[in-house]
């Protein structure tokens, strides 16, 4: 799917997969939820430390493996970034700069699906 649909900087993913996926991440919370005395905590960890969200559709009804899922969540790895917010804005940063220095029309196109779609993830957290 990449080579023939994937026109922008994302994961493009089959149906198929995507339900997979989503079946996996929902046995995650219902055993989490069965086995573990912390279960009452699921709503302040929230599904999303499980994967919930890390397959989407796009704007063009494609499913995406979303890889902002993580930082947009306010997961981030110690010691990288001190906030996920950091995170989304280096990449926000880096993309305005490159939009203004780079004249392929096709590559300026990637990056500003890349700025609108890290800016998406941004506004989840503020």
């Amino acid at each position: 799917m990449e080579s023939k649909v994937a026109v922008h900087p994302r994961i493009l993913i089959d149906s198929f997969v995507a339900e997979k996926i989503d079946e996996s991440v929902q046995k995650a919370i219902d055993a989490f939820l069965q086995n573990s005395p912390q279960a009452n905590l699921l709503p302040i960890i929230g599904e999303s430390s499980f994967g919930r969200g890390v397959v989407e559709k796009d704007i063009d009804e494609k499913y995406i493996l979303n890889y902002l899922h993580y930082p947009e969540n306010n997961i981030v790895l110690q010691g990288c970034y001190s906030s996920s917010i950091d995170f989304l804005n280096e990449i926000i940063d880096y993309c305005q700069s490159q939009i203004k220095t780079i004249n392929d029309y096709r590559i300026i196109d990637k990056l500003y699906y890349l700025l609108r779609f890290t800016e998406s993830k941004l506004s989840h957290l503020v």
